[in-house]
């Protein structure tokens, strides 16, 4: 983990080998990453930013902007991002896998707005131990259903039998597994 890992640590490692990098694992990093408008252009297919509480709008957005042209790979799992503030103003995304698991701040609005910037290459998609509206990721899937998804995590606590059958209705092609 990088729980000692700096701003000023960060952009130096990143200098040095932004050119060839593609898995950056920056789980637990005491950083906001914001900061990092100087960071060249990151060809980055997996970003892992699990548990970065202190992760803010601003640096998950200078972040995305530096790579996602090439990001296929996303974990905010346990961060404390709520979306709505940001995730409008976000490129559109060529993620092939996110991971939210543990977002209890993720607001279904938030959620909505990222998807809609990924959803065309989605396969993998973790909605785990969030407080999402099973009713309103229903009434999502069925007008857009992105077509390439093929594994939906869900946990039972506001998603609702009705709201499963429907979700699988929207998406034959995906396997929806469902977690108390």
């Amino acid at each position: 983990y990088c729980q000692n890992l700096t701003k000023t640590g960060l952009l130096e490692f990143l200098s040095k080998c932004s050119a060839t990098l593609k898995d950056l694992n920056l789980s637990k990093a005491k950083i906001s990453g914001e900061g990092l408008e100087s960071l060249p252009i990151l060809k980055l297919e997996k970003l892992e930013l699990s548990s970065c509480r202190k992760l803010t709008y601003t640096g998950l957005l200078q972040l995305l902007s530096k790579c996602s042209a090439t990001l296929k790979d996303l974990d905010l799992h346990g961060t404390t991002i709520s979306g709505e503030d940001c995730l409008e103003s976000l490129p559109v995304l060529k993620l092939e896998k996110l991971y939210l698991y543990k977002c209890r701040k993720l607001t279904t609005t938030g959620l909505l707005q990222l998807l809609g910037k990924c959803s065309a290459t989605l396969v993998d998609l973790n909605l785990t131990s969030t407080n999402f509206s099973g009713e309103s990721l229903a009434d999502w899937f069925e007008r857009h259903a992105p077509g390439k998804l093929r594994r939906l995590c869900l946990s039972l606590a506001n998603v609702f039998a009705a709201d499963i059958e429907r979700i699988r209705t929207a998406l034959p092609h995906c396997n929806v597994l469902t977690y108390n």
